[in-house]
């Protein structure tokens, strides 16, 4: 039988409904503590290999906060940093640098060999050659040397800057002991710029001691250009994304997402005009509605839900606000809002209202006039349209307008 451990116990009867005091109370020889207890081995045993594995995560991410930062210096001789950290364990981190980099070598058309540097015996060293090159001619080499994973000094062929490809790779072994790189002392410019324009590639890295805005104007121009593109390109990068829209069907999101204000407003506004649509009534007094945006949103949907009512003139509005004030009305509201009112006052609906009241048929609009010019005056003929006439006086206007086409 596993170890009653409480909190796992708890976790795996939560899955089943008991609380861990019912289960306590149960006989244990009983066929309801047997039902209850089936299946905890095998629970337990993948509880516990889970909290080890975040234990353990928990202590790397503790030793990797607690590890310092790996200094960089220019130069072949690998001269100690007096509070760099010792070498860990018994020499085995070298073996483990100097196959990374022989693995890096193979894939990138390099030799690398090893060598004792008499200024410390104790590091790692080596000089990078091109596949192929004399190794004798060293001047031509790159070389590089560790007194520890985190204090390494590098120096490129005929003692310039190392290739972009050498400072990647020393930045990958970098980063596996920690994300801080510390720049090394008497820097050139050069080297200082390389370095940096390496470092900003991987926005995982951090900079302990960048050099300052004063420092970076001594450079020569085009080192200056070059880092400010790449700062500029590593706070692109780092910023966050927003998420991307879901392109969700519209019964889906109304399902699973609250409306926003402005789409309640116009919903609750075509469910009241439907019902009176349903009720058979001939009319919409806009008197009672107080605030010019609720005049506004009922405006749009009185022209979606009653449109062909009021091209005939069969459904009047009493007191209806005038097209600049909807206009009006419209560019102070919130663009949710002015979105919902837009969404049932277009032009295209005014236009064709304007067409109706004038003994006209439905038609296009002409795309090629001003769209809010024509919305301003299609409003006017609405407003003619209704303002106080009866549907027989509508009725015998139009016929007149009919008559002298």
């Amino acid at each position: 039988m596993a170890d009653m451990n409480d909190e796992c116990l708890t976790e795996f009867l939560n899955g089943k409904g008991i609380s861990l005091d019912d289960f306590k109370k149960m006989d244990a020889q009983s066929d309801e503590y047997k039902k209850a207890y089936d299946g905890y081995e095998k629970f337990s045993e993948e509880w516990k290999q889970k909290k080890d594995a975040a234990t353990q995560n928990k202590e790397k991410d503790k030793e990797n906060k607690d590890k310092a930062p790996t200094v960089i210096k220019e130069g072949g001789s690998a001269q100690k940093t007096e509070d760099a950290p010792a070498p860990a364990g018994n020499g085995d981190w070298k073996e483990a640098l100097l196959s990374e980099w022989k693995e890096w070598a193979s894939k990138n058309g390099k030799e690398i060999k090893e060598f004792a540097d008499p200024s410390n015996t104790g590091s790692l060293s080596f000089h990078i050659f091109e596949q192929g090159a004399n190794q004798k001619e060293i001047e031509q080499a790159t070389e590089v040397s560790y007194n520890s994973p985190r204090d390494l000094s590098v120096k490129g062929p005929n003692g310039g800057v190392p290739s972009p490809e050498v400072f990647a790779e020393i930045l990958k072994n970098a980063k596996a002991n920690g994300p801080d790189i510390e720049f090394g002392e008497n820097m050139s410019p050069s080297f200082k710029a390389n370095l940096m324009l390496a470092c900003l590639k991987d926005p995982e890295l951090h900079i302990v001691n960048p050099p300052s805005a004063e420092e970076m104007k001594s450079w020569p121009k085009e080192l200056q250009q070059a880092v400010e593109a790449a700062m500029k390109n590593a706070e692109k990068s780092q910023t966050p994304k927003q998420p991307e829209k879901e392109n969700k069907p519209k019964e889906e999101k109304d399902k699973g997402e609250k409306q926003n204000p402005a789409t309640e407003a116009y919903q609750k506004a075509e469910k009241a005009v439907k019902d009176l649509q349903a009720k058979g009534e001939k009319k919409f007094d806009f008197a009672p509605l107080k605030s010019p945006e609720e005049k506004a949103v009922y405006t749009a949907a009185l022209m979606n839900v009653m449109g062909e009512d009021i091209k005939s003139g069969s459904f009047a509005l009493d007191n209806a606000p005038s097209y600049k004030e909807v206009t009006e009305t419209a560019k102070k509201m919130s663009p949710e809002m002015q979105k919902s009112v837009k969404g049932g006052l277009t032009s295209y609906t005014i236009h064709s209202l304007k067409n109706i009241a004038r003994g006209h048929g439905v038609t296009e609009r002409d795309p090629s006039k001003d769209e809010k010019h024509q919305a301003k005056n299609d409003w006017r003929a609405i407003d003619r349209n209704h303002t106080g006439l009866t549907p027989e006086q509508i009725a015998l206007r139009n016929a007149r307008a009919n008559k002298s086409k």
